[in-house]
């Protein structure tokens, strides 16, 4: 009688430490779910042969792409020319008719990084130099509106003479940057890659700074040089 009461006691233990075991891979799983979202890149209106990357949640639109010299987006360019990166926030959020874009993401170390076909990181078009103290609800957005920051990968905005001087500097909100005169990049194959949430705040009364976002989201574009 010892010896069942032994083996049922030993069965019910190992069904037990089976049962855990499911649970603890079933919770695995379900947190591969919840992994970074991926925004696409979607064929653009704006012409047939051209890649942009369009990310549509909570009212808020952001668009990421490259523009070719005749400012269309593109992910083929030719040897030796100047490319630009375009970064565009839309307000849709209903029924407000304002909103205020928080900044944060000029400050992501990786906007507009650049890396070759070995995943080696080349480098970014422009360095932030500096922030004025001034608040976010100073970036309003109106209903429909949008907000684009365009800047070429040989940027040498910052650089002019007298340099670092304030007038040369590219302005985004209370953001200073100056370029970093990249080099033209040679033949080959290329990405841009930055992972970051965009947000837009409304004045409410219970939270003066009611903000709406995106999730994180890893905007990624593939292109080449020819």
């Amino acid at each position: 009688m010892k010896s069942f009461n032994f083996i049922s006691t030993s069965v019910s233990r190992c069904f037990i430490f089976i049962l855990v075991i499911l649970l603890f891979s079933g919770c695995k799983k379900s947190s591969l779910k919840e992994e970074t979202p991926i925004a696409k890149q979607t064929k653009s209106s704006a012409s047939d042969s051209s890649d942009m990357i369009v990310y549509k949640q909570n009212g808020i639109t952001i668009e990421y792409c490259m523009l070719n010299e005749k400012g269309l987006p593109a992910t083929i360019f030719r040897e030796g020319e100047n490319f630009k990166f375009h970064l565009g926030i839309v307000n849709n959020i209903e029924p407000d008719s304002v909103m205020w874009v928080v900044s944060n993401f000029l400050r992501n170390p990786k906007l507009f990084m650049v890396y070759d076909n070995v995943n080696d990181s080349i480098g970014a078009p422009i360095k932030l130099f500096f922030i004025y103290k001034r608040g976010d609800p100073l970036n309003m957005l109106e209903l429909g509106g949008k907000w684009s920051f365009d800047v070429f990968w040989e940027e040498k905005r910052g650089t002019e003479i007298p340099s670092l001087s304030v007038d040369n500097m590219i302005i985004a909100f209370q953001h200073r940057f100056i370029g970093l005169n990249q080099k033209p990049l040679p033949k080959g194959k290329y990405y841009s890659e930055f992972r970051q949430n965009f947000c837009l705040g409304r004045f409410g009364t219970d939270n003066p700074f009611n903000l709406i976002c995106t999730d994180t989201l890893k905007l990624h574009i593939d292109f080449e040089i020819q």
